[in-house]
């Protein structure tokens, strides 16, 4: 079971290099066709796109989850060699960051990136991800975005060890971080009028606080949610254990 679940995460993390090798060609190194140079609206979500790329919240939580999982493989690499693994004050340093970037950014963001994602989509596609960058980028790049990540991370909630985490001082982490994104993309939009998601464009600034806070508030639920389900999990596997005695 252990050598199936360290495949998985070379295997994640395979999946995610080859996802920004052709999300950095799409965007960066790709020509767009002649059916969609006149599209105005479309050219101009490709610029604002290539000029602001570090800006999408999405990618900021694909990046958490890049750095996440070549942690995790790293440390499982570590564990295969002798010399490496005798290393324990270290291991131990590791897996605790490991742990609570897991708990404190990667499973909260990614949820709130994903589920707000579709919601926004399903509401009015057009003021997300509007139908004409189907033909720049390809379905399986925005899947790859928004659909799969949400469900690696909720997989990998029942399969990872995340005990010994404090809870205070990941909050503190995920305080920090919605300060930083909320900064950058206020900055942005005030200073250089770079609102690079098109609902925000057409927001009067009471809309946009409520928005912002909306989104901030939902990472502390899905925070919530990833402090009690270990614990829910942990009384599962509990009371499976006490069924199989009392049949033994």
């Amino acid at each position: 079971m252990k050598i199936l679940i360290k495949l998985c995460h070379w295997f994640i993390m395979l999946f995610y290099l080859v996802f920004i090798y052709y999300g950095i060609k799409v965007l960066f190194f790709s020509s767009l066709p002649d059916n969609v140079i006149e599209d105005k609206e479309v050219t101009s979500l490709m610029k604002m796109a290539k000029t602001n790329f570090l800006l999408y919240f999405s990618l900021w939580g694909v990046a958490l989850q890049v750095i996440y999982f070549l942690l995790v493989s790293i440390l499982e690499v570590v564990d295969t060699v002798p010399f490496l693994k005798q290393m324990t004050s270290l291991r131990k340093q590791a897996d605790n960051i490991r742990k609570h970037l897991f708990v404190s950014l990667v499973f909260p963001i990614t949820l709130c990136a994903g589920v707000t994602f579709w919601i926004v989509y399903a509401y009015d596609r057009e003021q997300i991800y509007p139908s004409g960058l189907d033909k720049i980028i390809q379905p399986w790049i925005n899947h790859s975005i928004h659909t799969i990540p949400p469900v690696l991370v909720f997989i990998h909630m029942f399969l990872a060890d995340l005990t010994g985490i404090s809870t205070p001082l990941c909050l503190k982490l995920l305080l920090c971080f919605n300060v930083l994104y909320s900064t950058c993309f206020i900055w942005s939009g005030l200073v250089y009028g770079n609102w690079i998601y098109l609902i925000c464009q057409a927001m009067g600034a009471k809309k946009l606080a409520i928005v912002l806070s909306v989104c901030n508030l939902s990472t502390g639920i899905y925070f919530a949610i990833g402090r009690l389900l270990p614990s829910y999990i942990k009384s599962i596997n509990k009371h499976k254990e006490n069924n199989t005695r009392k049949v033994k």
